[in-house]
């Protein structure tokens, strides 16, 4: 057994359509997007990946997936009672049914681990003599501010075996698709442009297209590239077919999980927490071909 069988009996499900913001990690040949800041280790001899929001304190929210072995006739309930038996005592199950994802079965269970009131958020599924499955546990105040069942869904369905790392040298050039284009400069700078149309909204003024440039500096190990952006981002938007300039101050750095093969470079980022943050699909990610004239 493999932590690649989680992968395997886990795929063919959708992440919920709003997931909570959650940045990539590449650890151990294993790429999981968890919250940010959260600490990832990977047991391949357990068959485990957890991620904890902070290592050091006892009580704080835990996301656990892993491969353990099914007996004959085990039912993913089955399964979902026996990790929630094994891992609080008084416990109550408060829900039953099938994840956002749609892939296995999931229940949300109530119970205490020493004198600490918790609820956490289980999905199993079924296959080839073993079950995968993900947990997130977490106080009580704290269950429903993660996101509970829904952030655990998008942390199973991100998780992937990583890709082999790139050379950070074949990154340089210019990658471009559609209306969004990345400049990978070999002085570790970089631009990233993109232009989208607004669909029409009412009031005073509605805007129809936008137009952003991104500059800063980035790094990469081959495995993960980190923009962080040291000018403004700039918008020329059309109104009404007259321009508008709006200028937005960007400091933040954003990491995103690389992958490359051959001519195309596919980028999976933090995703953004409000549509008020700026370019929010570039967040998301970017699937992005080689320029061949640059």
């Amino acid at each position: 057994m493999k932590l690649a069988l989680l992968v395997v009996l886990f795929a063919g499900g959708v992440a919920a359509a709003d997931p909570p913001a959650l940045a990539p990690v590449t650890k151990d040949g294993m790429v999981i997007s968890v919250p940010p800041g959260w600490q990832v280790t990977v047991d391949a001899k357990r068959k485990t990946i957890v991620a904890k929001q902070d290592p050091a304190r006892a009580d704080a929210a835990v996301i656990a997936l892993g491969v353990i072995p099914a007996t004959a006739g085990s039912r993913e309930d089955d399964v979902i009672d026996r990790i929630a038996a094994s891992t609080a005592k008084d416990v109550k199950v408060a829900w039953r049914g099938a994840p956002p994802s749609g892939r296995g079965r999931a229940a949300i269970i109530d119970g205490r681990v020493e004198t600490v009131a918790g609820r956490m958020a289980v999905v199993v599924a079924l296959g080839n003599g073993v079950a995968a499955f993900g947990v997130l546990a977490a106080k009580r105040p704290d269950f429903d501010a993660l996101g509970g069942l829904a952030t655990l869904d998008a942390v199973i369905a991100s998780a992937h075996a990583a890709p082999p790392p790139a050379d950070p040298a074949n990154l340089v050039g210019k990658w471009k698709k559609g209306n969004e284009t990345l400049a990978l400069r070999a002085d570790h700078t970089y631009e990233l442009a993109n232009t989208f149309f607004i669909p029409p909204s009412s009031g005073p003024c509605s805007f129809t297209s936008s137009a952003s440039i991104e500059t800063g500096t980035y790094t990469s190990d081959g495995t993960s590239l980190v923009l962080a952006p040291k000018t403004a981002v700039t918008k020329n938007r059309v109104c009404r077919g007259n321009p508008t300039t709006d200028t937005l101050v960007v400091t933040d750095r954003r990491t995103y999980a690389v992958a490359l093969s051959s001519d195309h470079l596919s980028l999976t980022g933090p995703g953004c927490s409000s549509l008020k943050e700026i370019d929010c699909e570039t967040r998301k990610g970017l699937e992005l071909d080689r320029d061949p004239t640059k």
